[in-house]
């Protein structure tokens, strides 16, 4: 009898749970729901003017600080370490413009001079088409070919080059190479080519462009150093009181940000 009525017992007690979990259950999902509306009213309410906040107090411990620096900056100059530092430094552009520059213009024509053969060579070579010229075993299918491989002059042939183009034995190959020669052997250095000026102009352009640039700047630096050497007691105390109060911005805004 006693192990019978067990379960009618314990049936009471499996409803009372099992309708708590329900409830539970509900209460969660409910929130699960409402949970988000509230933060969300929250972050519109409290966040957005706390992020828009520390934003500002961002940007002005950026700007207090870019102040700061150039003050800092603008008071060395204006001491005898940053005064002998800027005319080092105009001594060293001086002595580029003096001494290294020359030094290389005289490299660069020196390779010029040593090259300038090659280069009329070249340009010969390019005067030299393909599709006009008569080459054993090479007719017009196979000199489109060469134009579609990017062989359209002599200077563009080369036997490692042509050997890969489909059609192009050693036998052809070779037939092209030698017309190349043959192109070669026809050249004559001419020590009077106009174009030979221009390209000497073409490559000093680099050093006289350089030149100018250091000219303009020598003529600046010496205006800024001659402002510096006449720089009054006053100005450098105004510099100091800038300097002092750019820091007190800085130590500020800093602070503004480390209590939000």
């Amino acid at each position: 009898m006693h192990s019978k009525a067990t379960p009618f017992v314990a049936w009471p007690i499996v409803v009372g749970l099992v309708i708590t979990l329900m409830v539970i259950a509900g209460a969660l999902g409910l929130l699960a729901l409402v949970l988000p509306v509230f933060v969300g009213r929250w972050l519109k309410r409290y966040g957005e003017p706390r992020r828009q906040e520390k934003d500002a107090r961002q940007l002005a411990g950026k700007q207090a600080r870019d102040a700061h620096e150039a003050a800092i900056r603008e008071a060395e100059e204006a001491g005898p370490a940053g005064f002998q530092d800027f005319r080092d430094s105009l001594a060293r552009l001086y002595s580029e413009y003096t001494v290294d520059i020359p030094k290389r213009e005289r490299q660069t024509l020196a390779e010029f001079d040593r090259t300038v053969r090659d280069r009329q060579l070249r340009r010969h070579l390019e005067r030299q088409y393909v599709s006009r010229a008569s080459i054993s075993g090479i007719g017009p299918s196979l000199k489109q070919r060469l134009a579609a491989y990017g062989v359209n002059t002599a200077a563009d042939v080369n036997h490692f080059k042509v050997i890969g183009i489909p059609g192009f034995g050693e036998v052809k190959t070779g037939a092209l190479v030698a017309w190349r020669d043959s192109c070669g052997r026809a050249f004559r250095y001419n020590p009077y080519d106009p174009a030979t000026p221009k390209e000497r102009d073409q490559v000093l352009g680099v050093h006289q462009g350089r030149r100018r640039s250091i000219e303009n700047e020598l003529q600046c630096g010496l205006a800024e150093l001659q402002r510096r050497s006449q720089l009054r007691p006053e100005a450098r105390a105004e510099l100091e009181q800038k300097l002092a109060a750019t820091a007190w911005q800085l130590a500020q805004a800093d602070a503004d940000l480390a209590v939000l």
